[in-house]
């Protein structure tokens, strides 16, 4: 029993040594793997803080590490090149603070900041740091945690001297190109503001996008008539007409501007005073960066005068045109009235006393032809086609002698009054033109006043200015002498007034006025180089003021021609007749022929230096100026080149620049206006025959 016992004993005591023995090798087993793991650790440490060494070491900015106590626990060689250091000899971090502390202008204020920067919960504080020396630093102060409990902070250092230098120089740079571009652009503004100030003749301001002036210019404050204190911050619909406002013109303006990028008109517009003048209007909208409508651009200019300029440019075109027109009809008409009247003067001539009835027939046809050509040389006047022959006329001596007739044209309830100026300049006119001019002007005026009145002529030195020839393109600046017809009738309306230069233009009843007379007056004023100006109010009466150029110098007036008789010829005196018209020809020669001459003919100029070939003992030459091939005048003058001795007797319907050149004959030439009768042709070719040959 006892031996079973101590078996068993001996077994669990064996068993608990086999255990023991297996515990203890795995216990060295286990601490030969935590050795190993140890040394693996250790030697992964060592490498980590090898790297972070190396990494500490070659990092640009100077570190350091404190604990949360304030201790120093690392730092890297550029943090002690920094702060010219050999070592930290101590490892509290307040103490190396001192140290470092000498590089500051105030030491106090750069640890002061350190405290604040230690008690500042900030996990990451950035401040810039300037020393002594000048240089910069860039401080950082960042925290460092494990698993969310504070151990220290890592606190860096960079050198940005050189960056923030650069940086300065390049704001300095950036300063001055900023003060340059701003100089220039006050500059430009300036230039801007002196440009538009000194615009005079354009109306420049500006509108906010509702319409109301924001800016005035000096060239709107002199067209509009207001000032910049008046206008700004008014509508600009207060320069519309009422009818425009009340059709909603403005606001049209403005949206034809923002649709279309542009609005340009010519209109009325009205000034500060109520006046209204024509206006070239363009206004441009105005848009920010971002499209947003800012305001609009507006400019003006007026246009008044130079719309008047066109309009009488227009006229004169018009007048031109049908002047045309008529100096060709008239010239058609004078060459069958010179074949009618000198017909009619043979028939004349033929015609026993005892014929009354064929007498009366006679004086009528006559009668009718004379109007024909009064009407005639009315056209040629109105075209400024009929010859003139200027001479120094005395207008004062003229409308002295014209007055007697005059007062038998008026009626015996118009007083006539001239008023005659003194030292009355000479004018080069020819003087039975201007006869007619003023008499066509009275008749007018008698005509004007059905109930009496008061018809004045007057005279008087005028010098028209640069300002007032500037709106008259045919009117030269200088000295006129003026003659001036006024009465006191009816007038006439403005529609009436613009047209009253126009030909066959009439206010009377049929059969009491032709229409030419005041054309014929406005066509003789301008082909003798004047100015003729119509002034006229309904039941003001009107004005005729008649402008002529001054005669410089010395001159003779010349007494009024007498008439001749009629002239004879004699057979030993030949004539060349030169006539394209068949019935003109047939008329002169014969004409000619009855009056005693010997007569020779040809159609052309060619043909008439044939005849002159065969026949020198010709001894005038009566040549129309319009033929054919070659004109009358180059048939004269190669007909003298070859007979110097030659007299020369020129014939036309109208003034041709042959033989006329602004509306005068040419100096030496002769001339016989169509249509013309026996005697007056007997008696021009007597002349021109009996006259002295010019050395």
């Amino acid at each position: 029993m006892k031996s079973d016992e101590e078996e068993q004993l001996r077994s669990v005591a064996l068993q608990n040594a086999r255990e023991i023995l297996a515990a203890r090798q795995r216990a060295e087993q286990l601490l030969l793997q935590t050795k190993e793991q140890l040394e693996r650790t250790t030697k992964q440490l060592a490498q980590s803080l090898a790297l972070t060494r190396a990494a500490l070491e070659s990092a640009p900015d100077g570190i350091v590490v404190t604990n949360a106590a304030g201790v120093i626990t690392d730092f890297n060689r550029k943090y002690l090149e920094l702060w010219a250091l050999d070592d930290v000899e101590s490892r509290d971090h307040h103490q190396l603070l001192r140290r470092i502390s000498r590089h500051f202008a105030d030491p106090e204020a750069f640890l002061r900041r350190i405290d604040e920067i230690y008690r500042s919960p900030d996990p990451e504080v950035t401040d810039m740091l300037a020393l002594a020396d000048g240089r910069i630093f860039e401080r950082v102060s960042k925290i460092q945690s494990v698993d969310g409990v504070d151990v220290g902070r890592v606190w860096s250092f960079r050198d940005i001297t050189e960056r923030v230098t650069t940086q300065r120089e390049l704001n300095e740079i950036l300063e001055q190109k900023v003060a340059e571009r701003t100089a220039a652009l006050q500059r430009s503004e300036q230039r801007f503001e002196q440009l538009i100030n000194g615009i005079r003749d354009c109306a420049i301001y500006m509108l906010d996008p509702s319409g109301h002036i924001v800016s005035w210019n000096p060239g709107a404050e002199r067209i509009k008539g207001y000032t910049a204190a008046e206008i700004i911050g008014r509508h600009f619909s207060t320069f519309y007409t009422e009818e425009d406002r009340a059709g909603g013109a403005p606001a049209r303006a403005l949206q034809v501007a923002t649709r279309e990028g542009k609005f340009e008109a010519e209109v009325w517009r009205v000034r500060k005073d109520g006046t209204a003048f024509w206006a070239n209007v363009l206004i441009d909208p105005i848009h920010a960066e971002d499209g947003t409508l800012v305001g609009f651009a507006k400019i003006t200019r007026d246009m008044t005068e130079r719309r008047a300029m066109q309009e009488q440019l227009n006229q004169s075109q018009k007048m031109e045109a049908i002047g045309h027109l008529t100096g060709g009809v008239a010239h058609d008409f004078n060459n069958l009235l010179t074949v009618i009247l000198g017909n009619l003067e043979t028939i004349g001539r033929h015609i026993l006393p005892d014929q009354a009835r064929v007498l009366r027939a006679l004086d009528q046809a006559n009668r009718g032809a004379q109007r024909a050509a009064t009407l005639t040389q009315q056209l040629l006047a109105f075209s400024r086609r009929q010859p003139l022959n200027p001479k120094p006329t005395d207008l004062n001596r003229l409308v002295s002698e014209l007055s007697e007739l005059v007062r038998r044209t008026l009626h015996e309830d118009i007083a006539l009054e001239t008023v005659l100026g003194g030292g009355l300049w000479r004018v080069d006119i020819d003087a039975n033109q201007l006869e007619s001019a003023v008499l066509n002007l009275v008749v007018n005026a008698r005509d004007a006043m059905k109930e009496g009145g008061k018809l004045t002529i007057e005279t008087a030195n005028s010098y028209l200015d640069r300002h007032y020839a500037s709106k008259y393109s045919e009117i030269a600046p200088g000295q006129y002498v003026l003659i001036c017809v006024t009465d006191t009738g009816c007038g006439m309306s403005k529609e009436v007034l613009s047209h009253a230069f126009d030909p066959f233009f009439t206010t009377k009843g049929i059969g009491e006025g032709t229409g030419l007379g005041l054309s014929q007056v406005f066509g003789f004023v301008k082909q003798s180089g004047g100015h003729i100006k119509l002034y006229s109010e309904v039941g003001e009466g009107t004005t005729v003021k008649i402008y002529l150029p001054r005669v410089h110098g010395e001159v003779c007036i010349e007494d009024s021609e007498s008439s001749v008789p009629d002239a004879k010829g004699h057979p030993s005196e030949t004539i060349l007749v030169v006539e394209d018209d068949d019935d003109v020809r047939i008329y002169s020669t014969e004409a000619l022929r009855d009056l005693g001459f010997t007569v020779l003919e040809a159609h052309d100029g060619a043909s008439a230096l044939r005849v002159l070939e065969l026949h020198p003992e010709v001894m005038l030459l009566f040549t129309d100026v319009g033929l054919p091939s070659i004109n009358g005048r180059q048939l004269a003058d190669e007909a003298r080149r070859r007979w110097p001795q030659l007299r020369v007797l020129f014939t036309s319907g109208y003034a041709r620049n042959a033989i006329v050149h602004q509306g005068r004959l040419d100096p030496g030439v002769e001339l016989l206006t169509k249509p013309f009768t026996r005697t007056e042709l007997a008696g021009r070719i007597r002349d021109v025959l009996d006259a002295k040959r010019a050395v």
